[in-house]
């Protein structure tokens, strides 16, 4: 077999797809990566194919894009007849990515390489196989050498374009391990002289060469030469990576050829080494970081459950205390009433004269005993009631009411204390309200709270407005007064036990003898939650306050 048949025979052992036509735009060769690439029949890829053929083929199955099939052939067929070298890539319908290379041949005619870059490791996969069936086909095409010597300067000149379009370098080494032939990227890749590329070179000379320029490390000349050159002798696969001194990494595959020697192919991976180094780096360093953060995690949860654990133990001491505060007011208001009633009852005796007549200073005194005693009585009583909700002993028990009486009757007992104060109440009761499933005595104690509180702070010459009204499924009871009003983040202190709000005015208007517990409200918003109700309540500094009690309303059967 001879070098040029070698050479043809490689076709088939590269990672390209390679066709080769004539000046008469015929097939003359081509591989079978050509053919796989594109998917083409057998029958289209004889020699004697016109490329005619193979552009009407891909037209018709859309290759070429949408299109007039004539016209995209005929379009086709005056750019190839031009012989011009070109470079292009196509995206196949399939996806895949060629990269195209047509290279005009001497005489006429020219060669085409293609390759997929859409996988770039496809193609060292390729170019393996394409090594492993190099064998194959030299050992089938040995018989053939003697009827093709005519052809080998043709197929010379062929292959030479060929190897040097591959991207990878390439050498090639009979039994005797001199050169029969290495492409131009192998000398790029090596970075050697263009003597190396003589067929017929010894690999000792390429080792030599390369230990002197300090390639192999330090170490005596002839013993790195020798050893390099009694592994290769040996004609064993082997694949390698080696750093350069300009630090560039040069990945090198061997391949033994029984009965020829071994095919090598060279790769500057530099790139792709530095990529696994930075990849490698960052997986360690998120590793690293997922350990951190795995870490303080850990100690997050660990917080929020001792958190967690420390919020229950104070919501239970909490739940606790609550439970006995309102034992210990339920208890302690027992206690108090027994003698408040006595100190009220003796202090109406004596008011009354039962024991005999009383100087003006003693009167004043038994009447403000006796006023004093019944505020006190009315803050124990509140008290007990806002105990017995907080523990869940109040129950209401509803029955249907007529609104505008329980109305009535709440403002005729406020009217005395409206007069007095020199407040004037008026009211808007309508004739067809609904009835009212609700407690008697909690009703009567919701408005006359409202109203006494409006009372309380409102001025002489002010306004009370008592109304009713009913929409659907509710029905709302509201007392509006022209009183000192309060501020919106007053409105939440007043509805909680004891809030004492706006001191000034406040002040100014208890100085007429009016006192207050600062319970009348939140006792009143507890009593309507009780019956599924809401205490709503609007008011502006210094222009009044509307309370308003909201009740849900079923029918009454």
């Amino acid at each position: 077999m001879g070098q040029a048949d070698l050479l043809l025979q490689g076709l088939e052992y590269i990672d390209q797809g390679i066709s080769v036509f004539d000046r008469d735009l015929v097939l003359v060769a081509c591989n079978q990566h050509y053919a796989a690439l594109y998917g083409f029949p057998p029958e289209l890829c004889r020699p004697g194919t016109s490329v005619e053929a193979i552009y009407r083929y891909n037209a018709e199955r859309g290759e070429y894009g949408p299109g007039d099939v004539e016209t995209l052939v005929r379009d086709r067929l005056e750019l190839a007849r031009r012989f011009l070298p070109h470079r292009l890539e196509r995206t196949r319908p399939n996806g895949v990515v060629l990269d195209i290379r047509g290279t005009p041949l001497p005489g006429g005619g020219w060669i085409t390489t293609y390759t997929d870059v859409t996988e770039r490791r496809r193609a060292e996969d390729a170019l393996r196989q394409a090594r492993d069936d190099l064998e194959e086909m030299v050992r089938r095409r040995t018989a053939d050498l003697a009827q093709r010597e005519s052809e080998l300067l043709r197929q010379n000149r062929m292959l030479d374009v060929i190897v040097n379009n591959v991207s990878h370098g390439i050498s090639l080494f009979d039994q005797n391990l001199d050169l029969v032939l290495c492409n131009r990227r192998m000398l790029e890749i090596l970075d050697l002289p263009d003597e190396f590329a003589i067929p017929g070179t010894p690999i000792a000379a390429q080792f030599r060469y390369n230990a002197e320029r300090g390639e192999y490390g330090p170490g005596d000349i002839g013993e790195l030469v020798s050893q390099r050159v009694k592994l290769a002798l040996r004609f064993e696969p082997h694949r390698l990576q080696r750093m350069r001194p300009d630090g560039r990494v040069i990945e090198v595959i061997g391949n033994p050829v029984p009965g020829i020697g071994f095919v090598t192919t060279y790769s500057d991976i530099t790139e792709l080494r530095r990529a696994q180094d930075q990849l490698r780096d960052v997986a360690e360093s998120l590793e690293r970081r997922v350990a951190e953060r795995t870490e303080a995690l850990t100690r997050e949860v660990e917080e929020r459950r001792r958190a967690e654990r420390e919020l229950r133990r104070a919501k239970e001491m909490a739940e606790v205390a609550s439970r006995a505060k309102s034992s210990f007011l339920a208890n302690m208001s027992h206690e108090f009433r027994t003698p408040l009633n006595a100190i009220i009852g003796f202090s109406e005796m004596l008011s009354a004269r039962y024991f005999g007549e009383l100087n003006g200073k003693q009167q004043s005194y038994v009447e403000d005993i006796h006023k004093s005693g019944r505020h006190l009585l009315q803050l124990i009583n509140d008290v007990l009631d806002l105990a017995k909700i907080e523990a869940g002993k109040m129950e209401p028990h509803p029955a249907p009411l007529e609104l505008d009486h329980s109305l009535a009757d709440c403002l005729d007992l406020i009217r005395p204390e409206a007069d007095k104060a020199q407040v004037l109440i008026s009211a808007e009761l309508p004739q067809d309200l609904p009835l009212l499933m609700a407690d008697e005595r909690m009703l009567r104690q919701m408005l006359l709270n409202l109203l006494s509180n409006a009372v309380k702070f409102t001025p002489p010459g002010g306004r009370i407005h008592v109304a009713a009204s009913a929409a659907p499924g509710l029905l709302r009871v509201s007392v509006a007064d022209s009183g000192i009003g309060m501020a919106p983040h007053e409105i939440k202190v007043a509805l909680e036990p004891f809030g004492q709000i706006n001191e000034g005015a406040r002040n100014s208007l208890l100085s007429r003898g009016q006192t207050g517990t600062g319970l009348g409200l939140p006792l009143v918003k507890s009593l309507v939650e009780l019956h599924g109700g809401r205490l709503e309540i609007e008011s502006r500094k210094g222009e009044g306050t509307t309370a308003i009690l909201v009740f849900p309303v079923q029918p009454v059967r």
